[in-house]
């Protein structure tokens, strides 16, 4: 009797050491955003120029970004923000490719009693990408755009990547 009492203590520990752990992983990821993930609060759209003889083109990607909300500048100017920034990769991937990140708004939070800073995007931005194609190629090409959003009150969403389709 006495060890299934034991169990049922060390059990019940064991749940509340859970669900200590739970309550302080959840409010920074799903638990906040009630399962959504950044891209249901970000849009993105594409226009693309033709490609040159040569096969130099410019993208120009913009993300709408719901009222309230922000992602991360790319550089976000704070390294302990850095793996939030927006990240742009181009699929099939180009002989080369330049992506001319704005330098986006100065945002002042403090966090835990300290004030701390960095770049975010707001609204809307226009991401402008220069790719070098092989020349005549006019292949489709896919736009995967990494974000991370979060609100005035500092709740963020789970980082989510956007697919854009380039025809």
């Amino acid at each position: 009797m006495t060890r299934h009492v034991l169990g049922w203590h060390t059990l019940r520990r064991a749940g509340i050491a859970l669900l200590v752990v739970a309550g302080t992983v959840l409010p920074l990821g799903l638990g906040q955003g009630g399962g959504k993930k950044s891209d249901v609060e970000v849009k993105a759209s594409v226009k693309a120029e033709q490609p040159g003889a040569d096969g130099k083109q410019t993208l120009n990607l913009t993300l709408t970004i719901n009222k309230g909300w922000h992602i991360y500048a790319n550089p976000v100017g704070n390294e302990d923000f850095a793996p939030n920034a927006t990240v742009v990769t181009v699929k099939p991937k180009p002989r080369a490719i330049e992506v001319v990140y704005p330098s986006g708004k100065l945002k002042k939070d403090s966090i835990a009693g300290e004030s701390v800073e960095y770049r975010i995007y707001e609204d809307r931005v226009t991401i402008p990408i220069q790719i070098q194609r092989a020349a005549g190629d006019t292949s489709a090409l896919e736009l995967n755009v990494r974000i991370n959003v979060c609100n005035d009150k500092g709740r963020c969403l789970p980082t989510s990547t956007i697919k854009v389709a380039v025809k």
